[in-house]
């Protein structure tokens, strides 16, 4: 017949056998047919993972791996928790259990803590940019955050000599990173916008030029090194309903930005 012989003297006494270097805080209670082993993992911290293996000496003989466990053991435990526990069914290992004494041993596999630090202390998600874009050339601004996804916004705005008044440009971007290396991150990004363009007569000398606000479509590159960010953009106009009939305008506009993260 299967069962368990426990005593009090055994349960305590389970304390003094179970030795390793990270491994402290062993408690150890039955629960029925099956012995529930806490344990915890010394100054473990979450970006670290262990192995944790639970070995067992049964009446007296060798230590040997316990096979029908559940809970935390194995490859992949993950450190900086108060608290872990192996769930032991052990009728289904021995018929009989008089003394039993155990061993958990926590291996560290992996530490990502460093990776962690570091990515936090250098990476800048947000920038801010200086423009040039034209035609005609206007100086701006390009600002935003750059995650994995973020924004960017952009204003510009300058005057234009050919109709001698003040031309602007802006657009709000969604950005999405594509490259995520150490040192360098790129990001596509694309958005909508609404400028005040020059309006150019499709006949005539060149002087008569009239100003509308037209819609434009945003589309272009973010690039990320060390503290430095730059951009490549183009915009295109294409809303002729705002166009009067006679005038044209250049559907095109493409800009360059440089600046930095913080």
């Amino acid at each position: 017949m299967k069962k368990i012989v426990f005593s009090l003297l055994l349960l305590f006494g389970l304390l003094p056998f179970i030795q390793s270097q990270t491994v402290d805080s062993i408690k150890v209670e039955q629960a029925g047919n099956l012995i529930k082993v806490h344990y915890k993992i010394l100054n473990s911290k979450p970006g670290e993972v262990f192995r944790v293996t639970v070995l067992c000496s049964i009446n007296g003989g060798l230590q040997s791996v316990i096979k029908s466990l559940s809970g935390d053991f194995g490859d992949n435990v993950v450190g900086g928790r108060s608290d872990y526990m192996v769930l032991w069914d052990v009728l289904k290992d021995v018929d009989e259990v008089k003394s039993v004494d155990f061993s958990v041993r926590a291996e560290l596999l992996k530490d990502n803590t460093i990776n962690v630090s570091k990515k936090d202390r250098t990476e800048k998600k947000f920038y801010a940019q200086i423009l040039g874009e034209g035609p005609p050339g206007i100086p701006g601004l390009r600002f935003g955050y750059s995650g994995k996804w973020g924004l960017s916004a952009r204003y510009s705005v300058g005057k234009d000599k050919a109709t001698n008044r003040n031309v602007f440009h802006t657009s709000l971007d969604l950005t999405r990173r594509i490259v995520n290396q150490k040192t360098f991150q790129m990001h596509l990004f694309a958005g909508i916008g609404d400028s005040k363009l020059r309006l150019r007569p499709e006949n005539g000398d060149g002087s008569d030029y009239v100003q509308e606000f037209v819609p434009g479509v945003d589309v272009g590159l973010l690039m990320n090194a060390g503290i430095f960010s730059t951009s490549i953009q183009c915009t295109y106009f294409g809303d002729l309903k705002r166009v009067p009939i006679g005038y044209k305008i250049d559907h095109y506009y493409v800009g360059v930005g440089l600046g930095l993260r913080f």
